[in-house]
């Protein structure tokens, strides 16, 4: 099985670390559909993958991440509440399989993030309160 291929994220395996970049510079790494798939995929895998000891969060430019993407249309346009929830239960799944890796995940904050990627919620939502950052 080859290495998974992501669009809006970049893994790179330094020694035992998996540094995930969000790469989405010219949206503040604004989350949009394909950032969720890339991430729910990667940390779905990494909680698999004994090799790696620690996974370093970051984003790319300028920014770590503006939160949800409300330009992007498959996030913008639902039509409906179950539709609604069903979107928004994507971004919870990516935080609860952040929770189920047993590595921790340190998250490189920088700029001014907002709403859910506020430095104050990363640290204790990504970290068990045993290895909280914050």
């Amino acid at each position: 099985m080859g290495k998974p291929s992501y669009t809006a994220i970049i893994v790179e395996r330094r020694g035992d670390a998996d540094w995930v970049t969000l790469n989405r510079p010219e949206r503040l790494n604004a989350l949009d559909h394909t950032m969720v798939d890339d991430l729910l995929e990667y940390f779905g895998a990494a909680a698999e993958d004994p090799a790696c000891r620690v996974i370093v969060l970051r984003g790319a430019g300028r920014a770590f991440c503006a939160g949800v993407d409300i330009k992007d249309t498959t996030i913008a346009r639902v039509e409906d509440a179950v539709a609604g929830l069903t979107e928004q239960r994507r971004f919870s799944d990516i935080i609860r399989r952040m929770r189920r890796c047993p590595q921790p995940v340190v998250a490189l904050v920088h700029g001014r993030p907002a709403a859910g990627a506020s430095p104050s919620r990363w640290p204790r939502t990504c970290a068990s309160p045993a290895r909280a950052l914050a």
